[in-house]
C-alpha cells in the first residue's frame, strides 16, 4: 500500500540495489495479532530532500480511507544499519474484566515484579523455548476505569536481542481463558531504553495527531 502511494504521490523514494531493486522501507516493531496500535513506524529513505510535512501531506492524499500518516519527521545520519532496529521497548494497555477486580491484579503484578525470576516456556512451530520473562519486564501497574474495567499498563523489552508478548504477561497475571474479556492496545514504541529502569529512557516514538506527537531528535 505504502509502495502504491509513494508512485502516486511522485515521491522520490531510493532503492535497493541488485536484479530485483525495491523501495528502501523499514517497518517497525509487527504488532500482535488481534491488537490495536497508535504507534506504526516505516522509515523511508529518499533520493532527494523532501520536506516532512510535504512528504506527510502528499502521501494521504494517496492513501486509501481509514490509512493516515500522522507525523512525519527527518532523521539526519540515522545508524543502526538503516533500520528501525534500535526500538528494544514496547508500552501496552490491556483492558480486562473477568473473575478478578483491578486490586487483586495490582497484587499479583506486584508479586511478578517482585521475583527474581519467571520461568517461561515458549511454544512456536512444533518448538519449545525456555526463557526468563522477569528481565523483559521494565513495568506493570493496574488501575480501574470508569466502567469497571482493569486497565494492566505494561512496559515490555521487545526487539531482535529478545523480547515478550503482552499475552504472555496477561497469563502470568492470571488473566486467562474464556471467562475473560480482554482487549489489548500499543500506546508507544521507545529506543535506548534501559532494562532495569521503571520507566523506559531515550527518545520516545510515537504515531499522534498534533501537538502530543513526540519527535524524535537526530543523533
Amino acid at each position: 500500500m505504502l509502495e502504491r502511494a509513494l508512485r502516486r504521490a511522485k515521491i522520490g523514494v531510493a532503492y535497493s540495489q541488485g536484479y530485483n531493486p525495491r523501495p528502501r522501507l523499514a517497518m517497525g516493531p509487527a504488532l500482535p495479532a488481534g491488537m490495536t496500535s497508535e504507534a506504526e513506524l516505516v522509515a523511508l529513505f529518499l533520493a532527494q530532500r523532501t520536506f516532512p510535512e510535504d512528504l506527510k501531506n502528499r502521501l494521504n492524499e494517496q492513501l486509501p480511507e481509514g490509512f493516515r500518516i500522522q507525523t512525519a519527521w527527518a532523521i539526519p545520519a540515522y545508524g543502526k544499519k538503516q533500520t528501525l532496529g534500535d526500538i528494544d521497548t514496547s508500552e501496552f494497555i490491556a483492558r480486562v474484566k473477568g473473575p478478578a477486580e483491578a486490586e487483586e491484579l495490582e497484587r499479583r503484578a506486584v508479586g511478578l515484579l517482585s521475583c527474581e525470576e519467571l520461568p517461561f516456556t515458549r511454544y512456536r512451530e512444533k518448538k519449545t523455548q525456555q526463557l526468563d520473562l522477569r528481565p523483559l519486564i521494565l513495568h506493570i501497574s493496574v488501575g480501574e476505569s470508569a466502567d469497571n474495567f482493569a486497565e494492566v499498563k505494561m512496559i515490555l523489552q521487545t526487539g531482535s536481542s529478545g523480547g515478550v508478548r503482552p499475552q504472555e504477561i496477561l497469563e502470568q497475571l492470571g488473566i486467562i481463558g474464556t471467562e475473560w474479556e480482554v482487549s489489548c492496545h500499543r500506546q508507544g514504541l521507545y529506543a535506548g531504553a534501559k532494562k532495569t529502569a521503571a520507566k523506559p529512557k531515550g527518545p520516545r516514538l510515537r504515531a499522534l495527531h498534533g501537538d502530543q506527537a513526540r519527535r524524535r531528535r537526530g543523533r
